[in-house]
């Protein structure tokens, strides 16, 4: 219940102005692929010889530096951590298998 003195509005309706532009609907963004793909990150510090080598690399390849470091990592825990190369050869047989 309401007192007299309280005066009961109707709800406020937004109204266009006309000097306002028409508002179009936009495309949701879609996710970069890599992100689904790769969904972990790891950030490091590297030497400055390191990083001149990876653009070298880069521009010779045609690849990305994340492409470059990304099979570089993938390299070395294949050749050092076997349970890493074991799942490897697996997921490689599987998606083989698949076609």
């Amino acid at each position: 219940m309401t007192s007299p003195d309280v005066a009961l509005s109707e709800p406020a309706v937004a109204q266009a102005s006309p000097a306002s532009p028409a508002v179009t609907p936009t495309k949701a963004k879609k996710r970069h692929s890599s992100i689904i793909r790769y969904p972990d990150q790891i950030h490091s510090r590297i030497d400055p010889d390191l990083t001149a080598s990876i653009r070298r690399l880069c521009t010779v390849t045609n690849k990305m530096e994340s492409e470059l470091v990304r099979e570089a990592l993938g390299l070395y825990c294949r050749t050092n951590d076997p349970i890493f190369a074991q799942r490897q050869q697996q997921k490689w047989q599987q998606c083989a298998e698949q076609g």
